[in-house]
């Protein structure tokens, strides 16, 4: 059964809120067992030959623990939320997080989102990886080209 632009939307506010609240259980709760997490900016040569860093099942899960055990505070601001007819929800917004060494990181965020069967099955996450391999001592030279 494929969902519509408002049931991938309701779904994806769920994982915005989660991840908002650090609550890894509730965003787990919303995403498929096999939920593929698409990073098209990979911070490091190798992550995936294809030149994005491709999640699935557990491995999603991971990143979410990871990114919050890297954080302390995550805040989104200026978002925009809009629906297309084939089923998508995308979430625009600036990032304020918080790392737990105290540093700012602010990143500009776009989140695709793609429900099937009540659950979101793929999720799409850009962000300008400059930014991030600042904020996480990676050089820059190594973001693949």
């Amino acid at each position: 059964m494929s969902s519509t632009g408002n049931d991938a939307l309701a779904l994806a506010r769920q994982v915005i809120d989660g991840l908002e609240r650090k609550d890894e259980a509730a965003v787990i709760a919303v995403l498929h067992e096999d939920v593929v997490l698409h990073v098209p900016f990979p911070l490091v040569e190798g992550e995936n030959t294809t030149g994005t860093r491709r999640q699935t099942g557990e491995a999603v899960h991971r990143y979410l623990e990871e990114s919050n055990e890297l954080t302390e505070t995550v805040r989104f601001n200026n978002i925009a939320w809009r629906t297309t007819d084939d089923g998508l929800a995308l979430f625009q917004a600036d990032g304020e997080v918080l790392l737990r060494d105290g540093r700012p990181y602010r990143n500009h965020y776009l989140f695709l989102f793609e429900a099937k069967n009540g659950k979101i099955s793929q999720w799409w996450e850009y962000y300008n990886p400059v930014i991030a391999a600042i904020a996480f001592g990676a050089p820059l030279e190594s973001i693949p080209g």
